[in-house]
């Protein structure tokens, strides 16, 4: 870092003049909007091995992590952070030869130069005392407040924004830290980070839920949403009905079955041999089947039988149709979740219920953008005061929300559950206030660009709030454009989870092929 605090905050304001004219990014100060985060988001990780942190480096990335977290703002502040910290000292605390010997305190070892920049951000003079800025906590803090005054901050590529607050002589050289940013943050939230090779997209879903189930699904019926996706929620549950025959059933509907299919069958307990988890699994593909191409599938994963619930894990990742609810898992994180005749207790049902609406993105108690929930007073989790210019398109029907409505919503997302996995058109399409796209069978994202009549072939530079679309997987794949090269997509970050990303980690990344963006419009949107 080459520059005072006071230098410093006038160099990002004209840093920041720069990027107004690219990114369309306007308005004022953000910082009185963003004391806001989900209740849900907390330190309850650790820092993943892969990422190559000895304990000191994964001590004050710990710091940063929870002074983001302590202060309820955005956790894209960390990712910025980190990869600010990573380029700058190596998320070391790293004192100067320009400190005189005479201080003493604790350090991770000594930069050879640059005046007398310390600490894990090497910030300098004009930003405290030595001993202040050899303090992690404190220098996480002043980060965070220079970062605060960065109008729409979270919005901006990860260059610009630690640009702005650091004002290096190297100002690009913090974008390749962001991966290795991001994946340190995910691990300390405890939020999934891996996403394989390309992520094959879900068919979108068809209006409507079926709850097929027994004895445990009587006792979440209540915590299910009344309508999901436009269409009527049905629950058909009958004590200890089997997977046999809850498939006998779904046979005998054909047709008549809604677009999901939420499943807790039981007869699974007590699987032992593997005959016993080879039949089981024979019939829950043949659920699968049942359900078709059309529709997602959420499996209940059986409690009290291991084999059963690690089959099922294993047939979600060779089927993007399986999704599933890990009741199993829960219930060993949970002591007394059940009560002494088998019944969910209340915070059972509590705790399977927010599983369950999690899944289907139906959780309003800590969505980020429920103005009525636990999260943020102002709706959007912090975002709503990102200072997105709305766009111009010319649609033959209107949406829900506008365009900066819509970005600021799939921001907010970033702190939500990572509830997305393979879901990226009925992502965009929740962005901009659709319960669903609408898009023709067979409903992937790649039908949905064919039929475009708005597309834009080929042209890399997509306006704010368009969908942009790639060819890879089985479906295709679509995310909502911020302008300036940056896409909010699931799946990039984590499997689930919702971030802001450059478009090259989709088309490099993922060796997909750029097909180009549409305006988003939803003829048929629900």
């Amino acid at each position: 870092m080459t520059a005072s605090a006071g230098a410093a905050g006038t160099a990002a304001g004209a840093a920041f003049v720069l990027a107004v004219a690219s990114l369309t990014v306007v308005g004022t100060s953000t910082t009185e909007a963003l004391a806001c985060l989900p209740p849900s988001v907390a330190v309850s990780g650790s820092v993943p091995s892969s990422a190559g942190l000895d304990e000191a480096q994964a001590r004050n990335a710990t710091t940063i992590v929870s002074e983001v977290v302590q202060r309820r703002v955005p956790t894209r502040a960390a990712v910025v952070a980190i990869a600010t910290a990573l380029q700058e000292s190596n998320l070391r605390n790293l004192a100067s030869l320009a400190v005189p010997d005479s201080l003493s305190f604790p350090n991770d070892g000594v930069a050879p130069g640059d005046h007398d920049s310390v600490g894990i951000f090497q910030q300098r003079a004009g930003w405290g005392s030595v001993q202040q800025r050899m303090t992690p906590t404190y220098a996480a803090g002043k980060f965070l407040d220079e970062l605060g005054n960065i109008e729409g901050w979270q919005a901006i590529p990860i260059t610009v924004a630690a640009q702005a607050v650091q004002v290096s002589a190297y100002p690009d050289a913090y974008a390749k830290w962001e991966d290795r940013a991001a994946q340190i943050v995910a691990g300390l939230l405890g939020r999934p980070t891996a996403t394989g090779a390309v992520v094959a997209q879900t068919v979108l879903d068809a209006p409507g839920l079926l709850l097929l189930g027994d004895d445990l699904a009587k006792d979440i019926r209540g915590a299910l949403p009344i309508a999901y996706q436009g269409g009527a929620v049905t629950v058909s549950v009958a004590d200890g009905r089997t997977t046999a025959q809850g498939l006998a059933d779904l046979q005998a509907r054909g047709t008549s079955l809604p677009g999901t299919l939420l499943v807790s069958l039981g007869g699974q307990d007590g699987l032992d041999s593997d005959a016993d988890v080879a039949a089981f699994t024979s019939r829950a593909k043949k659920v699968l089947e049942a359900g078709g191409d059309t529709r997602t599938v959420y499996w209940v994963t059986p409690p009290r039988s291991t084999r059963a619930a690690a089959a099922l894990r294993a047939l979600a990742n060779a089927d993007d149709r399986l999704q599933l609810i890990d009741v199993a898992a829960f219930a060993v994180a949970n002591a007394g979740w059940r009560g002494p005749n088998g019944g969910l207790t209340e915070a059972g049902v509590k705790g399977v219920g927010k599983l369950v609406r999690n899944a289907l993105a139906e959780n309003e108690e800590d969505d980020p953008v429920n103005a009525g929930g636990a999260g943020c007073a102002d709706g959007l989790g912090g975002y709503s005061g990102v200072p997105v210019a709305d766009c111009t398109f010319t649609l033959p029907r209107g949406n829900p929300r506008t365009c900066q409505q819509a970005i600021q919503w799939a921001l907010a997302q970033q702190d939500g559950p990572a509830q997305w996995y393979r879901r990226c058109l009925n992502f965009v399409a929740r962005a901009y206030g659709w319960s669903y796209s609408g898009a023709p069978a067979p409903h992937h994202a790649r039908t949905f660009w064919q039929v475009s009549d708005h597309k834009h072939p080929g042209d890399l530079n997509p306006p704010a709030g368009a969908l942009v679309f790639w060819n890879g997987g089985s479906a295709g794949h679509v995310a909502l454009s911020a302008g300036n090269g940056m896409v909010i997509s699931n799946d990039v970050r984590g499997a689930g989870t919702i971030a802001l990303v450059p478009m090259s980690a989709i088309t490099d990344g993922w060796n997909s092929p750029y097909l180009g963006w549409t305006d988003p419009y939803f003829p048929n949107g629900g």
